[in-house]
């Protein structure tokens, strides 16, 4: 937590992470605080650091606003018609980067085929907890058995 005084400049121009131990461990400090940086200096804003090691780090980012804004009238009011739909599908979040582009009826055969691949592996999960249920039963079996058998031994006074 905290950046040293005299690491600031180069954490936040350069995006090297600060040498103490909690920034090391952490995963940040480093190009989001150049890249917001940079951000500010284009919009002839400034950036402003607070930090403390061991007590943390404020940023503050401040970019100057206009006061009047001008009105963005629409180019055209006709409702242009949509020659082709396009669905983006993806199941997991892994694979957002290669979220695929498909028509409506491939949209559906894609959910058609993430339903029965889920449900699939669900059976499968269920097929391996019951299994290993299984084995834990037969192995405490055992264990009883052999515990018995030797509880019996004893109270016979063979052993």
């Amino acid at each position: 937590m905290g950046i040293e005084e005299d690491e600031i400049q180069n954490v936040i121009e350069y995006g090297v992470g600060g040498s103490n131990a909690a920034n090391r461990r952490s995963m940040g400090g480093g190009f989001g605080l150049t890249k917001a940086y940079y951000f500010s200096k284009q919009f002839n804003g400034s950036f402003t650091v607070r930090s403390a090691v061991g007590v943390g780090s404020t940023f503050i980012i401040t970019i100057p606003c206009p006061t009047q804004f001008h009105v963005i009238h629409p180019l055209s009011k006709q409702e242009r018609s949509v020659s082709a739909e396009r669905i983006i599908v993806s199941n997991r979040f892994d694979q957002q980067k290669s979220a695929l582009s498909l028509t409506r009826l491939e949209a559906e055969k894609q959910k058609q085929y993430i339903d029965k691949r889920q449900g699939e592996r669900l059976r499968q999960k269920q097929q391996i907890s019951l299994q290993s249920i299984k084995d834990s039963s037969a192995s405490n079996r055992a264990e009883d058995a052999s515990v018995g058998d030797s509880v019996e031994m004893k109270m016979n006074g063979s052993k």
